[in-house]
């Protein structure tokens, strides 16, 4: 990626889970070269929106992909790793 070869990488597994006990995981993993933002920037980033994810209401309509899910994440003009990471585990979710 980005004209480099990558052996490994460092990053955090980010669960959801429901009350009904459904889980949706994610990854936030920063790839350097690919992405601004380093593993530290976005862990900081990561933890000051965690508080705001616990019970927040988590739409059926975002597996839908129609722009719902974007929308609701846009406010917070996240990194994109951490985009991703949350966006994976909802839709996993």
């Amino acid at each position: 990626m980005a004209g480099h070869d990558h052996t490994s990488r460092e990053g955090i597994i980010l669960c959801l889970d429901d009350n009904n006990g459904h889980k949706g995981y994610g990854e936030i993993a920063p790839l350097p070269g690919l992405q601004p933002e380093t593993l530290e920037q976005a862990l900081v980033q990561f933890r000051y929106l965690a508080p705001k994810l616990v019970l927040a209401p988590l739409k059926a309509e975002y597996a839908l992909l129609d722009g719902n899910l974007t929308r609701w994440l846009e406010p917070y003009k996240l990194f994109p790793s951490v985009r991703v990471g949350i966006e994976m585990a909802t839709l996993n979710l």
